[in-house]
């Protein structure tokens, strides 16, 4: 059997079938449709392939992103921490 993604070679047995009968016509166009649902198919797999891989990059560069601010968020609040306790200290000294 052919290979049903040559399109030359179907067009040319697909025009050969359809000059037959009628019942040479469904034949023909069973070809055609199973021929398309068959690109299709290989259409659309691949676009959800490339979705996936899209989707794993923004993934990874989103979850190193968080990784960063939180590193940046952890030093921030120590040097809150650090600061509150000076405060903290220093209205403990002035209420003495």
């Amino acid at each position: 059997m052919k290979d049903p993604t040559d399109l030359p070679g179907l067009i040319e047995t697909t025009t050969h079938i359809a000059s037959q009968t009628d019942r040479w016509m469904f034949v023909a166009m069973l070809i055609i449709f199973i021929t398309a649902g068959v690109w299709m198919t290989k259409y659309f797999t691949l676009q959800l392939e490339r979705a996936r891989a899209d989707f794993q990059q923004v993934y990874k560069e989103f979850n190193m992103h968080l990784r960063e601010a939180n590193k940046d968020m952890a030093v921030l609040l120590g040097r809150a921490n650090e600061v509150l306790t000076k405060v903290e200290s220093r209205f403990r000294e002035d209420s003495k």
